[in-house]
């Protein structure tokens, strides 16, 4: 399975926000915030590594409240946690169970993830054995 297109993601999680009208979302891997830049989202808080992309996500969605770090950094909830294309970025089979498990803890109303199934690398790659 190909990572989400970015269209996709959007209308995803468009029709989640529509089906739950969450309060609020968390979105870790938030990235520039395209995947949720317009939608109505009442308090929306983003996580992600790169500064650069969270000053851009910053100017797309001004009263958002962005995160430099990892789930694991902040202990944060939402009633709708979403985390696309994020899993295959773990290390280990052993952080890929913990990020699960934080994002699971952090919605109270919903959790919106996808995963990789073959994620890029050799067969000894311990992403692909979880």
């Amino acid at each position: 399975m190909a990572s989400i297109e970015n269209q996709d993601k959007r209308i995803l999680v468009s029709e989640l926000i529509d089906a739950l009208q969450p309060t609020s979302v968390l979105e870790v891997g938030c990235g520039d915030g395209g995947t949720t830049i317009g939608l109505p989202i009442k308090q929306y808080s983003g996580i992600g590594r790169s500064q650069e992309a969270l000053r851009r996500a910053k100017l797309g969605r001004p009263d958002g409240k962005f995160l430099n770090g990892t789930l694991a950094e902040y202990s944060t909830n939402a009633d709708l946690t979403v985390c696309l294309d994020v899993l295959g970025n773990e290390s280990s089979a052993d952080a890929y169970r913990e990020l699960v498990e934080l994002l699971w803890r952090s919605a109270k109303q919903g959790l919106l993830v996808s995963g990789l199934e073959n994620p890029a690398g050799s067969a000894d790659d311990p992403t692909l054995h979880f």
